[in-house]
């Protein structure tokens, strides 16, 4: 998680990346699922735009705090920081909520599906009744628009014969 451990207020919401450290093995599947108490932290969203499978099985999903997921990786990863995909939690109540890995495997990139041993780590976060003062990362879109052409025109039937950018 790319936010182990963190301090919370009441309402405010916080986003943690899943990321997977191959120890310079080059792996192809992963499955796995991530727990997560819903009396304490609401999933308003899951992304995955950037993750390093290229292809889900079981796209990530969240059903009653348990989100499940499965993907492949034609060709291969190998690296120490591969994103699988992220989360973006809502603070609902004062309390210590933790996210959870189960029933986690990963497979070698080797043509027989071996299972890699795991190590996993789990998120703590603490809630209390205020915010705590501090500066949260903000998320910068890095990819350009695709290409497009500007426009001016004027028709009779839109915007009363107004000129409009399209």
């Amino acid at each position: 998680f790319s936010s182990a451990s963190q301090e919370l207020g009441i309402e405010q919401t916080f986003e943690t990346e899943i990321f997977l450290d191959t120890q310079k093995e080059d792996i192809n599947a992963i499955e796995g699922e991530i727990v997560f108490p819903e009396n304490l932290l609401v999933l308003k969203d899951i992304y995955d735009s950037e993750s390093i499978i290229n292809l889900w099985i079981k796209k990530p999903e969240n059903n009653k705090g348990v989100i499940k997921f499965a993907g492949i990786i034609p060709g291969g990863y190998w690296g120490d920081k591969g994103q699988i995909f992220s989360l973006l939690f809502q603070a609902k109540q004062k309390g210590e909520a933790d996210l959870v890995f189960k029933d986690f495997s990963i497979l070698l990139n080797d043509g027989e599906g071996t299972a890699v041993f795991l190590a996993l780590k789990t998120a703590h976060y603490k809630i209390s009744e205020f915010l705590p003062l501090i500066q949260q990362e903000i998320k910068i879109d890095k990819e350009p628009p695709e290409p497009f052409q500007p426009e001016i025109s004027r028709s009779p039937e839109v915007f009363n014969g107004k000129y409009f950018l399209v």
